[in-house]
């Protein structure tokens, strides 16, 4: 069945269907398969890449955008692709103030945004299809990640005094890693901070001649070290010369980014063209700051442990708010667990099947004797025996859970007695409560008298 009529790369789709509804799983394309045609095994193995994959094969080549906050970029970047499905995109709280690309593929871009936003910061691909996009304080606004969506829970295994606890069931295997060797205590970024140069210069010059006869066109690729601003058609007797019978019109392909395209047409006879170049406004590095920031109670406990990315879209204030951000998780790593659940019920089934990446749960291990929230990292579903008569499918899934911050008892306010100068905290170890902290586009706890400056 499968020989001759099953390619890799064509697109899937992966969902169950449960009481007239269907719940989607995965969306992507099939990467390989292997058909066993043994009489003791008559199976295929098939692997799958997910729609992001679908980026990495698509490059980039773009205008400067100016002012723009990362999410409005992963737009762009959707819009450059012709990405169709949908999106769900966080505004972003890194500014990027000039952004373009040259040459990178759509992943790699996206990516390089992600890491330019800051932990917790994630982007991927739904089981709808839908391009998901979380800035660095979606867990702090994003009511899935404010509120508990659901309680897991299993008392202790040999106490016999032990009751039931209300949640939903988890079975072994339960891995629990205290993640010591995700420490990061010590984090340095360098920033180009680049302007657009006043004077228009020359940006590009040609000293080859093009010959053209009548009627023909060319077009000649140009690229730049750095990125420009504001490119002017070339001028005649100014930014080339031409000579022949025939007549010259020039054109480009755009006036902004790190390359273009001067389109050349003779008309009414032959042209020779001579000494062509292109003048612009470069946008130039014209500093680099350097920031660093540093735990020295988790580098005297552990050693200095690097964060090993660059931020390369962020400025020098963002950087240094990625950079905390950064200390804030991973300085003293916070716990993380592995948790499988089975659909052994149709409230089991409905709980796995709705569960989201960046989902706040609570988790209740009594032999363990852990009792916290977490937050859903990674949903890994597993499917077996599919299609057996007298027998039900077998659905579970793999959590992937890191535990939940502690939010921060005396917070600094500026409006509260015992949290003023001296007596409160600007939170510099924990991160700031989503219930209270001050949000400027918050009509009622982010306004003055209600909610808390926060970091």
């Amino acid at each position: 069945m499968f020989f001759g009529n099953l390619e890799p790369a064509r697109a899937m789709r992966g969902q169950v269907t449960w009481s007239g509804q269907t719940f989607p799983l995965f969306f992507g394309r099939i990467d390989d398969f292997n058909v066993k045609a043994d009489m003791a095994d008559r199976s295929v193995d098939l692997s799958f890449l997910d729609a992001l994959n679908d980026l990495s094969r698509i490059n980039l080549s773009t205008e400067v955008f100016q002012t723009l906050r990362t999410g409005e970029i992963i737009d762009v970047i959707l819009d450059e692709v012709g990405w169709t499905a949908g999106r769900q995109i966080d505004l972003g709280a890194t500014i990027v103030k000039y952004w373009w690309e040259d040459g990178t593929d759509a992943l790699s871009a996206i990516n390089d945004l992600v890491k330019s936003e800051g932990a917790p910061s994630i982007a991927y691909v739904a089981p709808d299809g839908t391009f998901v996009f979380h800035d660095r304080h979606h867990r702090i606004q994003t009511q899935r990640s404010t509120t508990v969506q659901a309680t897991y829970a299993q008392p202790a295994v040999f106490d016999c005094t032990a009751v039931d606890l209300p949640g939903y069931d988890f079975t072994a295997p339960f891995n629990y890693a205290h993640g010591w060797r995700d420490i990061i205590n010590s984090v340095s970024f360098e920033v180009q901070e680049r302007n657009v140069d006043p004077d228009i210069t020359v940006v590009w010059t040609n000293e080859a001649i093009v010959e053209l006869a009548s009627g023909e066109s060319q077009t000649i690729e140009i690229s730049t070290s750095d990125p420009f601003l504001g490119a002017i058609t070339p001028v005649s007797g100014t930014d080339y010369n031409a000579f022949g019978p025939g007549t010259l019109t020039v054109s480009l392909s755009r006036s902004s980014g790190a390359s273009t395209k001067i389109i050349l047409t003779a008309v009414g006879g032959a042209v020779s063209v001579h000494d062509l170049q292109l003048r612009a406004q470069l946008i130039s590095v014209r500093r680099t700051v350097k920031v660093n920031r540093q735990d020295s109670g988790s580098i005297s406990a552990h050693g200095e442990r690097t964060y090993p990315d660059a931020a390369p879209w962020a400025n020098a204030n963002d950087a240094n708010a990625i950079a905390g951000s950064i200390l804030i998780r991973y300085a003293e790593r916070r716990p993380t667990v592995e948790m499988r659940v089975v659909t052994q019920d149709p409230p089991h089934f409905l709980e796995i099947v709705n569960r989201r990446v960046g989902d706040r749960i609570h988790i209740t291990n009594g032999e363990m004797g852990l009792d916290d929230d977490f937050f859903v990292e990674r949903i890994t579903h597993q499917i077996q025996r599919i299609n057996q008569p007298g027998h039900a499918p077998v659905h579970a899934v793999i959590f992937g859970c890191e535990k939940a911050t502690v939010q921060a008892a005396n917070p600094f306010r500026f409006d509260v007695r015992g949290a003023g100068f001296d007596q409160g905290v600007f939170d510099p170890i924990q991160t700031d409560s989503p219930f209270t902290v001050f949000v400027f586009d918050d009509p009622v706890n982010g306004a003055f008298d209600f909610g808390q400056y926060g970091t």
